[in-house]
């Protein structure tokens, strides 16, 4: 591969180069985009071992493009695995909390305020958070959505299922 074998020219040598920087820069499409052409022009001058030798490394990366792919995806989920088995104290999510709920006030029942006294995680196989209040049966669906995308920013539980009920106390 090196042109000091005798093998490849010089300027061969530096295209390849530039193509493994690609490759190392993340400019994958680029790169793939520039091989698919090579093997076109190769194809058209009937030089089909070089269209063959430029279909292997087409395909070789590519191979590896996927691999790490999935690898990303797998790094994903063991993270979304050990967030649902993170507990929060009690405090912690009443010092987090209570000013977002306080700042934004679940819509008021028949002319009564909906009060919130205390926010739990109670163990479970995914986290679930109770709140307890007066009215539970008055909390709107999109406060419950509200709670729970706080709850996701606050405590970083994106991609993590999250259970929130609102319970009498």
């Amino acid at each position: 591969m090196a042109p000091c074998t005798g093998n490849q020219s010089k300027e061969d040598y530096h295209h390849i180069v530039a193509q493994v920087r690609q490759f190392l820069e993340g400019r994958d499409h680029e790169l793939l985009d520039d091989l698919r052409t090579q093997m076109g022009v190769a194809a058209e001058r009937e030089e089909f071992e070089e269209a063959a030798r430029l279909r292997d490394r087409l395909f070789n990366i590519e191979r590896t493009l996927e691999k790490q792919r999935i690898m990303k995806v797998v790094e994903e989920a063991e993270k979304v695995f050990e967030k649902r088995r993170v507990k929060i104290s009690d405090e912690k999510l009443e010092e987090v909390m209570r000013p977002i709920i306080e700042g934004h006030q679940p819509s008021s029942a028949k002319g009564k305020l909906i009060e919130i006294y205390k926010i739990v995680q109670i163990p479970s196989s995914t986290p679930m958070f109770i709140f307890y209040t007066n009215f539970p049966k008055a909390i709107k669906e999109a406060y419950t959505r509200f709670i729970e995308n706080k709850i996701r920013k606050e405590f970083d539980f994106s991609g993590v299922p999250l259970q929130i009920f609102f319970r009498e106390k």
